[in-house]
C-alpha cells in the first residue's frame, strides 16, 4: 500500500519517530505490530547507519514478546529477514570482541544493542529456530 519513503524524510525526523515508538511500542496492540507493514518497514530503514540503533532497541521489544503460538511465524520472518540485513551490515567471520575494541562509539553501542536484541529474542522464542529448516540462519544468529 501506500506508503511515507524513507527517502522523502530527513534522517533526523526518522530518527525521532522511531525513538518515539520504542517508547510506546510495548502499548501498541499485537495485531498492528505483526499484521500491518510495520516490521517490515523497520526492516527495510535497518541497513541505514544513523537508524540501525534505535532500530535495534524497537526491535528488541518486539522481540520479548511472548505471546503464544499465533504469531510463531512472524516471529521467524522477522528473524531470517533480520539475520539477512544484519550480514551487510556485519559479515559473518566478524571478530566482534576486535569489532567492538576498535569501533566509535556508535558501532560499540550497535554491538550492544545486537546483543540485547539477540539475548530478548532467543530468551522467549530459541525453540521456534531449533528446526532443521531454520537451522542455518540460528546458526548465523
Amino acid at each position: 500500500g501506500p506508503g511515507v519513503s524513507s527517502k522523502a524524510l530527513k534522517p533526523s525526523l526518522i530518527k525521532a519517530t522511531l525513538a518515539t515508538l520504542h517508547v510506546y511500542l510495548s502499548w501498541v496492540p499485537l495485531g498492528y505490530i505483526f499484521e500491518s507493514t510495520l516490521v517490515q518497514t523497520l526492516l527495510k530503514i535497518f541497513p541505514a547507519p544513523e537508524f540501525r540503533n534505535v532500530f535495534l532497541q524497537c526491535l528488541t521489544e518486539v522481540g520479548q514478546l511472548n505471546v503464544g503460538q499465533m504469531y510463531d511465524q512472524h516471529f521467524v520472518q522477522l528473524f531470517t529477514i533480520f539475520i539477512t540485513q544484519l550480514q551487510t551490515v556485519l559479515p559473518r567471520g566478524t571478530n566482534i570482541p576486535e569489532a567492538f575494541e576498535n569501533g566509535s562509539d556508535g558501532e560499540q553501542d550497535f554491538l550492544k544493542k545486537l546483543a540485547n536484541f539477540l539475548t530478548a529474542f532467543f530468551k522467549n522464542h530459541i525453540s521456534l529456530l531449533e528446526t532443521e529448516q531454520h537451522q542455518p540462519v540460528l546458526l548465523i544468529g
